[in-house]
C-alpha cells in the first residue's frame, strides 16, 4: 500500500521508499512493504536497517549489532564502479599517480571569467602522459671485480697524476737550493715545469702516458749525457736507464700478474740493473774508517742490490703480485737517496770534478725518472696488456 511523503505529501507506491517527486527517503511502519523488493540499493538497505532497529527498540528487545551491520559502503555494488560520471576520480588525483599515469587538469577559467581556447581533440594516448621510469643499473658482478683486478683497464692513473705534481715541485726546489743563476738550473726548471703542465691538461690515458714518457725520458737522457760531458763516470746513463726501466717493468707485473711479457721485461731490466751494480761495486762497507764518506756510499749500493734481489719475486705465480709495486716505488725512492749522497760527495770534491752544473743536474735526475717510469709502465699496459674494456676518459 502507498504512504504519503513526509516532505511534499506525494503518495509513494508500495514497494518503494524514495519519493518520486522530491526524492526524500520515507521510513515504512510495516516491514511487509519491503517484501516486494528483490534488489535494494545502498540507501535502501540503510533504510531497512533503520526500520528494523526502530521496531526492535519499540518492542524493548534491541537487536545486537553484528559485523555485517554497516552503511553498505563496503559491499560490492550491483553496478560496476565508474558507470556514472559522479563516481569518476578527479583529474590528477592520487589514484592516477599510483597507476603511473598523470592526467592533465582541465583548463582553468581566465581572470575575466571567459574560458581559455579549446585545445584540438587528440587521441586517448596523447591525453595521458605516462611517467618514464629509468631502467635500473645492472649490478657490478663479482666476476667484473675479479676481471678488473686481473686485467685493469687504466692502471696507475692516480699514481701518475700524483707524481706529476710532487716530482716537479721537489726537483725544482732541489735545483734552486743547489744554486741560482746556473745554466743547468734553468734547464732543469724548464724540463720539470713541462711535466707539471702535462698534469694540468685534460688528456686521455694513453696520450698522457706517451707525452710524459717523451718529455721526461728525453730530459733524463739529456741530463745524464750532459753529466758525462762535465766529468761524470760512464755508469751514470746506465743507472738512469736501469732505474727507470726496472720500476716500469715491476709496475706492469703488479698490474698484470698473469702476463708473461711482464716477467720477460722484469728479467731484461733486472739484468741491466745488476750490470750497473757490478760495474760500480763498493767494498768499503766493512772498512775500519768512521767517516761517512767511506761507508755511506757502500750502504747505498747494498740497498740497491737488496731491491734487485727482492725484484726476483716477480717470477712467482699468478695468484699474487709478489709486492712488485712496493719494490718499484722503493727503487724510485732509492734513486732520490742516491742522488743526495752523490751530491754530498761531489760538493766535497770526492769522486769526480766538482762543478756547480754537475751537482745541480745530479739532483734533478730522480724527479725526471719517477714520472717517466710510471708513464712507461702505462704504455706497457696499453700495448702489451689486455685491451681495455672501457672507453678512456680525460682526467
Amino acid at each position: 500500500m502507498g504512504v504519503a511523503c513526509a516532505s511534499c505529501g506525494q503518495v509513494i507506491p508500495s514497494g518503494q521508499f524514495r519519493c518520486g517527486h522530491c526524492g526524500t527517503v520515507t521510513k515504512r511502519e510495516d516491514l511487509d512493504d519491503y517484501a516486494g523488493l528483490s534488489e535494494l540499493g545502498a540507501e535502501a538497505e540503510g533504510a531497512v536497517q533503520a526500520a528494523v532497529n526502530t521496531e526492535g527498540a519499540a518492542a524493548g528487545t534491541p537487536r545486537p549489532a553484528s559485523p555485517d551491520d554497516d552503511d553498505g559502503s563496503s559491499r560490492e555494488p550491483l553496478v560496476p564502479r565508474g558507470t556514472f560520471a559522479s563516481e569518476l576520480p578527479e583529474r590528477g588525483s592520487e589514484s592516477d599517480e599510483r597507476e603511473g599515469v598523470r592526467i592533465e587538469p582541465a583548463a582553468k577559467a581566465e581572470p575575466n571569467g571567459t574560458k581559455g581556447a579549446a585545445k584540438p581533440a587528440t587521441n586517448a594516448s596523447s591525453q595521458r602522459l605516462k611517467t618514464v621510469r629509468a631502467a635500473p643499473r645492472p649490478p657490478y658482478l663479482a666476476s667484473e671485480i675479479l676481471r678488473e683486478d686481473l686485467t685493469p683497464s687504466e692502471p696507475g692513473k692516480q699514481l701518475l697524476a700524483t707524481l706529476l705534481y710532487v716530482a716537479p715541485v721537489l726537483g725544482s726546489a732541489a735545483a734552486l737550493l743547489s744554486g741560482i743563476g746556473r745554466s743547468a738550473t734553468w734547464v732543469a726548471l724548464t724540463a720539470l715545469m713541462s711535466l707539471l703542465l702535462l698534469g694540468r691538461f685534460e688528456l686521455t690515458y694513453a696520450t698522457r702516458a706517451l707525452l710524459v714518457t717523451i718529455a721526461g725520458g728525453g730530459a733524463l737522457a739529456l741530463v745524464s749525457l750532459w753529466r758525462m760531458t762535465l766529468g761524470s763516470s760512464y755508469d751514470g746513463p746506465l743507472l738512469a736507464a736501469s732505474i727507470t726501466l726496472l720500476p716500469a717493468a715491476l709496475l706492469f707485473r703488479a698490474w698484470y700478474r698473469a702476463s708473461e711479457a711482464a716477467r720477460v721485461l722484469v728479467a731484461c731490466t733486472l739484468a741491466l740493473a745488476l750490470c750497473w751494480a757490478m760495474a760500480s761495486s763498493d767494498r768499503q762497507l766493512l772498512a775500519l774508517v768512521f767517516s761517512w764518506q767511506s761507508w755511506l756510499p757502500a750502504l747505498t749500493w747494498c740497498l740497491f742490490v737488496i731491491l734487485c734481489l727482492l725484484s726476483l719475486l716477480a717470477f712467482m705465480g699468478d695468484e699474487t703480485t709478489a709486492g712488485c709495486d712496493i719494490w718499484a716505488i722503493g727503487a724510485l725512492v732509492w734513486y732520490g737517496l742516491f742522488a743526495v749522497v752523490r751530491f754530498a760527495l761531489e760538493s766535497r770534491g770526492l769522486g769526480h770534478a766538482a762543478t756547480p752544473n754537475l751537482q745541480t743536474l745530479g739532483l734533478i735526475e730522480p724527479a725526471l725518472a719517477a714520472p717517466t717510469a710510471v708513464a712507461l709502465a702505462q704504455l706497457f699496459a696499453r700495448s702489451l696488456g689486455t685491451r681495455s674494456r672501457r672507453a678512456s676518459t680525460p682526467i
